[in-house]
This record gives structure tokens, sequence and C-alpha cells, in this order.
């Protein structure tokens, strides 16, 4: 499992923010205003699990 807290690559970053902005916008009409900043955190560790995931390793669900 990653450390939330622990930095990561810019480039892996970006990436994960901008995924779970979008996965965020598709789900949005069926948050409150105050549940969107939590998706989007979760959205994004999620995101930046599978990105940093090591090959050959099975989901970790």
């Amino acid at each position: 499992m990653i450390n939330r807290f622990e930095p990561c690559d810019p480039a892996v970053h970006a990436l994960a923010t901008r995924l779970a902005r979008k996965c965020t916008d598709i789900i949005r009409p069926l948050l409150r205003q105050e549940e969107v900043g939590e998706c989007l955190r979760e959205m994004y560790f999620a995101i930046r699990c599978e990105i940093e995931k090591k090959p050959g390793r099975e989901s970790e669900v």
C-alpha cells in the first residue's frame, strides 16, 4: 500500500489529478457539494495507487 503522505513523481501527480477530476466530474451530479472534495481525494489516491503499482502485483482491493 502506498503512503498517502509520501511525495510522488510530478508526472504521476499531474496524471492522477487530471484523471481524478475527470472521474469526479462524471459522478458530480450524484454528490452533495460537501462530498466533492472527499471524492476527488479518494479518486486521486486510487488512481495513483494503480499508476504506481509494481508490475506483476495483483490489485489490493
